[in-house]
């Protein structure tokens, strides 16, 4: 009952969350004009850390865990995440929620659906072995 509860939303719930798609337009077109988020020196700096981060997890068994393609996804996700709170400053919450994304994407890509099982993770990041 656990993994239908994931899924499942009862109606009442599911109206109260919905938002008119028209308004969704609008508020989108406007962000994408008039948002244009800039990182700030504090989320530059955790994003130099947590890129570390994920490259230093496999560099003890001398595989490399993340590549530069992974640091401009999470700048692009960052921004995003700026651009979606209307937010012309990216700040560190935007890099964290943008990890979080990441993790979880590279989670779900490792997890075969049919056993649920996943390749190694170690802290939170996924070692192909």
């Amino acid at each position: 009952t656990h993994l239908v509860s994931l899924y499942f939303r009862s109606g009442a719930k599911e109206r109260a969350e919905s938002i008119d798609s028209e308004l969704l337009r609008d508020y989108i077109a406007y962000a994408k004009v008039f948002v244009n988020p800039r990182l700030s020196d504090g989320a530059s700096q955790q994003l130099v850390e947590t890129y570390v981060n994920m490259r230093s997890v496999g560099m003890g068994r001398g595989r490399v865990t993340a590549y530069p393609r992974q640091l401009e996804s999470l700048i692009r996700l960052s921004e995003a995440h700026a651009r979606m709170r209307l937010s012309n400053v990216v700040e560190e919450m935007d890099v964290s929620e943008a990890h979080r994304i990441q993790r979880e994407a590279l989670k779900q890509a490792a997890t075969d659906p049919t056993t649920g099982t996943a390749a190694m993770i170690v802290y939170d990041y996924i070692v192909f072995l």
